[in-house]
């Protein structure tokens, strides 16, 4: 029967009269008692208690939060606070095993959770700096053909922006931008800078800060720049260069106008120069107003307070159809513009960045759901060994009822014993995760400083998270405790309350499962980078050397590549060479628009196009199916002649390679059109995550790379290499790197992913297994006069400790039996997202399930031999 008035947890109530304002209490706390009776009516005593718990915690807000002096406790419970904090840390002294194994457990989950919250604060801040975050977005582009296939592209058409500046009155104010990569020269020295194209008004949407100059003039001129403190500083060895002159595009002088403040660590735009965006338009005569298939300009607007977002976005959605519908409908395509938050552009954005860092949302979520799991694991092992030693402490309870005490102050009692616990494990877990924190930067990639950890917010935030790990650990352990009935218990009974044993074993479970299920997922992940690393790719990508030519212009490298084939080419560690704009593993002009010869004039496919020359085929080792190589005797290969692989073939629906050779293809962009002279065999140009594309190939002047297959001595021809290239190009660094090398970077994606996996798979290991320590000792130690009759009646070591571990190991085979559906499924929906993958197989379940079994009978075992070694007179002695 249900109490018809139950009271609230005073420590609840108590913890918010100590932060809440004065004038608020009464009335909050008058509605959360209201609303815990409503709740333990329909759920129960437990239920209905941690959710005032829950809402007492949201109410730790500024306008609740008392700025007055704080309420004096009562000389009555300031003294029995006293004695709870007095009698808990005597509890922690005589039984430091169990409490070095919680303190231990809850350190590690903590100071896992420590930072994933690092991480996941450091990736929402993006962008949070600009003032007007709120009401800045990007628009991007959503491009469709007549198959229903899409791509979305970060930037838009060149017309987009100006209409929108005229048509849209929502729009408060709108800046361009273009990627203009470029090298900066002052004197005979040259500097690769992040350089980008800014419309004047940039500085009135983003918040840098100006150093020197002016914010509304800076780039209002044609030939001006600003740049940024770092590289005045590496450019000039002073900030103060506003005045001074710098050369882009070899010979173009512009003056810099600012000096800005370098742009912060979460800025999602990173760069070093500014070069205003009527530089471009005093360069450019053609006019853009045409260019509906150019999807490279990038627009940044800035929204009115009073803007319907929701209209604006459908409004702009019709953009393209209602300016440019029939044009793209003639070619069979459909373009949506698309509004995307300023702040979503680092880590939600699914067209990516050009401007700076972007990260995926799911990695937030996955490390945040790890350190969540952790932190259970850990609070699973306390309240596993606190319910385990509830008989110890039964007497003790008896006692403390029978001379008058309530349910509430033992609560009080057992929740200031796990208070305690918690905030020492907190004090550790603080230092592990300083300790960690570099480690934790290498697997995410990230650059977190130290100092982070120790900031009034996080701290705030870390305190807010022990006190939620000590109300989650310590408050079932409190309330069974409390239960125990004071006659009984004195008698002798209420060894053990009900229930106890099968909700013990239900963590144990729970436990052992999560272990196993990211031991699965390291193995699998392991197993699929492997299978990606060591499968046949279709090309050569073993001693193939690859000059990285990003510093020169394609043109003078294009110009210069015969004397580069006729100066190495002599050298008897060469090969073949070829300059190309995209070595396998780098990526070509994707989404390049063609019209093959036999489809319909509005059936055109978007592909990828490379740059190459007649050294491409034979340097990396690629089969022709049909047709013929580009040939270096054939000038007017460069301008009439291109390959394709085979999956153009399929693409352009041609029966066979054959039927493909002789075709023409049309092209808007002119680099990938051309009659088709040869096809090569498929090959995977991009990592095994990706099906293989659709390629053009063309002789064009646009190599980045010099790729040279190598043969002999490496390192001789290495030095030649770069003799032959200082030669050639003074002034530019020789970069190079080798071909297997940088197309495994591919896979650093799924490696660190594996790391991470491996990391947290092995500490949920290390948690699970100081619980398991700390409840088998306990319990093997409730056996011990059991065993000591076992041994007299005739048992063996080996029957004693098979005995004492079945129990343990019943329970990990029941948590690996529950864990291999669950990961399973997850593993599984991982590798769909791989069109090239392995199997999960047996062998995997069965080395975790061998991994699982070894570790917990490690565990158990130490306990087990020694109950088996006591002697069995003063077993039966024991009490």
């Amino acid at each position: 029967m249900a109490t018809p008035n139950p009271k609230p947890p005073r420590p609840a109530l108590t913890f918010l009269r100590v932060f809440c304002r004065p004038d608020l209490f009464d009335e909050l706390a008058g509605d959360l008692e209201e609303q815990y009776r409503s709740r333990y009516r329909r759920m129960g005593a437990l239920p209905a208690g941690l959710l005032l718990w829950k809402d007492v915690l949201l109410f730790l807000r500024p306008w609740v939060i008392r700025r007055g002096p704080f309420p004096e406790l009562t000389p009555y419970s300031s003294i029995m606070w006293k004695n709870h904090v007095r009698t808990a840390a005597r509890h922690m002294r005589r039984h430091k095993v169990v409490t070095g194994i919680n303190i231990l457990g809850l350190g590690i989950g903590i100071a896992t959770a420590l930072l994933a919250l690092l991480f996941i604060q450091d990736e929402r801040a993006f962008d949070a700096f600009h003032e007007q975050a709120d009401r800045l977005y990007r628009v991007r582009t959503d491009l469709q053909n007549a198959e229903g296939r899409q791509w979305r592209f970060p930037g838009v058409a060149w017309p987009v922006s100006p209409i929108i500046r005229d048509e849209y009155p929502t729009v408060e104010h709108i800046v361009r931008m273009l990627d203009h990569d470029d090298e900066v020269r002052l004197g005979n020295e040259r500097f690769h800078e992040r350089v980008f194209v800014a419309e004047d008004g940039f500085f009135e949407l983003f918040s840098f800060e100006m150093i020197q100059g002016s914010a509304s003039t800076a780039l209002a001129e044609p030939y001006t720049a600003v740049i940024t403190q770092a590289a005045a500083q590496r450019l000039f060895g002073t900030s103060d260069v506003v005045g001074r002159t710098i050369m882009l595009q070899d010979s173009v002088a512009h003056i810099l106008t600012a000096v800005v403040a370098d742009p912060p660590r979460r800025s999602s735009i990173d760069f070093d120069i500014l070069v205003s965006y009527s530089t471009w338009d005093a360069g450019n005569t053609e006019a853009p107003e045409d260019h509906w298939l150019d999807l490279n300009m990038y627009a940044f607007l800035l929204v009115r307070d009073d803007a319907d977002i929701t209209a604006l976005r459908t409004r702009l959605s019709g953009l393209y159809e209602d300016h440019a519908g029939k044009m793209l409908a003639d070619i069979g395509y459909e373009a949506t513009a698309r509004l995307e938050p300023l702040r979503s552009v680092y880590m939600r954005s699914e067209a990516g960045n050009p401007f700076g860092p972007s990260s995926d949302v799911r990695y937030l979520y996955l490390l945040g759901c790890i350190g969540a799991l952790m932190l259970l694991v850990a609070v699973i092992n306390f309240i596993n060994l606190a319910t385990a030693r509830s008989a110890e402490r039964a007497r003790e309870v008896g006692v403390r009822k029978a001379v008058g005490a309530t349910r509430s102050p033992i609560i009080q009692q057992f929740m200031s014993e796990a208070l305690l616990m918690v905030f020492v494990a907190l004090g550790l877990g603080w230092g592990m995760a300083a300790l960690g924190l570099p480690y934790f930067n290498h697997l995410t990639q990230k650059a977190l400083p130290a100092g982070a950890l120790v900031t009034p917010e996080f701290m705030a935030l870390g305190l807010l998270v022990g006190l939620a790990v000590g109300v989650l650990s310590g408050l079932y352990p409190a309330i069974v405790l409390s239960r125990h009935h004071p006659a009984r218990v004195l008698k002798g009974g209420g060894q053990g309350q009900p229930g106890g044993r099968t909700l013990r074993r239900t963590l144990v479970v729970g436990q052992y499962g999560l272990a196993c299920v990211l031991m699965v997922s390291t193995l699998v992940g392991a197993k699929q980078i492997d299978f990606m690393r060591s499968t046949d790719t279709g090309f050569q990508r073993e001693n193939v050397l690859v000059i990285d030519a990003w510093r020169v212009p394609s043109w003078t490298l294009f110009d210069a590549l015969p004397v580069l084939r006729k100066r190495l080419g002599g050298h008897p560690g060469v090969e073949w060479m070829t300059g190309t704009s995209a070595v396998p593993g780098r990526d070509g002009w994707r989404s390049i628009l063609v019209f093959p010869e036999g489809r319909e004039s509005d059936d055109g496919l978007t592909l990828e196009f490379i740059a190459s020359d007649a050294g491409f085929v034979p340097t990396f080792g690629l089969q022709m199916l049909a047709g013929r190589n580009f040939d270096l005797d054939r000038p007017a290969d460069a301008d009439e002649s291109i390959l394709i692989n085979a999956s153009a073939v399929s693409a352009m629906g041609y029966e066979s390679p054959e039927d493909a050779v002789g075709r023409f293809v049309r092209a808007p962009n002119r680099n990938a059109q051309g009659t088709i002279v040869g096809v090569v065999d498929d090959y995977h140009h991009h990592g095994l995550q990706e099906h293989i594309q659709p390629i053009i190939y063309g002789v064009k002047p646009h190599p980045r790379f010099v790729a040279i297959r190598t043969r002999g001595e490496v390192p001789a021809l290495v030095s030649e290499a770069e003799r032959v290239w200082s030669d050639t190009f003074p002034g530019y660094d020789f970069d190079y790197f080798f071909l297997d090398e940088d197309y495994d970077r591919q896979y650093m994606t799924e490696t660190r992913l594996t790391q991470v996996f491996m990391t947290f798979a092995v500490l949920s290991i290390f948690v699970s297994c100081l619980g398991l320590f700390g409840l088998s000792a306990y319990t093997i130690s409730r056996r011990t006069k059991e065993i000591g009759v076992r041994k007299v009646l005739g048992a063996t070591r080996s029957q004693i400790v098979g005995t004492v571990s079945r129990e343990f190991l019943l329970l990990v085979v029941v948590a690996f039996a529950l864990a291999v559906p669950v990961s399973w499924i997850l593993v599984n929906s991982w590798l769909a997202s791989f069109a090239n993958r392995t199997d999960v197989g047996a062998g995997v379940y069965a080395l975790t399930a061998v991994l699982a079994v070894s570790v917990a009978l490690l565990t158990v075992g130490y306990h087990a031999l020694r109950a088996a070694n006591l002697d069995p007179a003063r077993s039966l002695k024991y009490e």
